[in-house]
């Protein structure tokens, strides 16, 4: 299960087209276009940075449950900006 694909789905699905097409050249834009997302994805122990993600896209997120907590605001500030650079929106 891809997590980066549950916040970034339309460039996910356009990067693996993109390869199985033979267009890797546009495939390898678009996943180093995802690549500081991917990282992101990682500041935190998942699913934080997901449920963080959707909830800044305005997505269903839910609660976390114990032992987890709600993202620090220094990661989720940079996560984001790199949302907002990807232009990533619900």
């Amino acid at each position: 299960m891809s997590v980066v694909a549950n916040v970034a789905p339309r460039k996910t699905v356009a990067m693996v087209d993109a390869a199985l097409k033979g267009d890797f050249e546009k495939a390898r834009d678009l996943h180093y276009e995802l690549s500081p997302l991917v990282r992101a994805m990682f500041f935190e122990t998942n699913p934080i940075p997901v449920k963080a993600a959707h909830k800044h896209l305005g997505l269903a997120n839910g609660p976390l449950r114990l032992p987890l907590g709600e993202m620090s605001e220094a990661n989720e500030a940079k996560l984001v900006q790199i949302l907002e650079k990807l232009g990533e929106r619900a």
